[in-house]
């Protein structure tokens, strides 16, 4: 993988297995390091999550699909809950596609995760956002060093927050009140991961939502969460705290392929 303004190809080790929360959830990890073919080098011992939220796992990757890094795409559910889940005739779903690069942060070389171009031809504004409703979109905010959060309502009892707290050094989403959530003890959850953020600057979010299943990347995709939520309405959007340029794109039908 690239290492972003060098000229440096870095090896990394993906593992899917236990999750930072432990026992019963299930999550990804990586290594960044050398590979002579044989033997694979970590520059340290202990593994970074690839992905901090409880719904991203057994992730595998694609090369020469017309983006210039590799692409990942993975599992969107978690072995604790997979067989509970409330949807019906189906049940299961993939993240989306993800374009992964690499970024020297101080003495560490970390993963940088995208999703693949092409999103922003699936959207479209939608007149008096943040406070139409929707069941898929893309939201783009900044957040300022005070920290905010990012609420998404389904009616006066079920809300999904997403919370940025720059001087605490982390981000959570809590999902205990997204709608249903009594179909497994393990389910409800606020999930925390540590901000990667340069004191007194905006943090960058983009929260990708498409019915029940919520991607955020942060930190210029230093940091990633992916989270399953099962809202029972369509919900709003929003802001409070220091949240500056809060923009929401809906998610459209991608168009019909050509026919030839």
């Amino acid at each position: 993988v690239a290492v972003r303004d060098t000229q440096s190809v870095r090896w990394v080790l993906v593992v899917s297995g236990v999750h930072p929360a432990g026992a019963p959830f299930t999550g990804m990890q990586y290594w960044v390091g050398d590979f002579d073919g044989a033997t694979f080098v970590p520059d340290h011992v202990e593994p970074t999550p690839l992905d901090y939220g409880k719904d991203y796992f057994a992730g595998i990757t694609f090369n020469e699909l017309g983006e210039a890094d590799p692409v990942m795409i993975a599992w969107a559910a978690n072995w604790a809950y997979a067989g509970t889940t409330p949807t019906g005739g189906w049940r299961g779903t993939m993240a989306l596609p993800r374009r992964l690069s690499l970024e020297r942060d101080g003495d560490r070389t970390v993963l940088v995760q995208s999703p693949v171009a092409g999103l922003e031809t699936w959207t479209s504004p939608v007149p008096g956002a943040p406070h139409d409703r929707y069941t898929a979109a893309v939201i783009d905010v900044a957040v300022g060093p005070a920290g905010g959060a990012v609420v998404l309502r389904s009616g006066d009892d079920e809300e999904i927050e997403i919370l940025v707290e720059p001087a605490a050094g982390r981000i959570g989403i809590d999902r205990r009140r997204s709608g249903l959530v009594d179909f497994h003890r393990d389910f409800a959850s606020l999930d925390e991961a540590p901000l990667p953020v340069v004191a007194g600057t905006l943090v960058d979010v983009r929260i990708v939502v498409d019915v029940c299943v919520l991607e955020l990347f942060a930190a210029g995709g230093r940091l990633a969460m992916t989270e399953l939520v099962f809202p029972t309405r369509p919900w709003t959007v929003h802001g409070h705290g220091e949240v500056v340029g809060l923009v929401v794109r809906a998610l459209v039908e991608p168009p019909a392929p050509e026919v030839r």
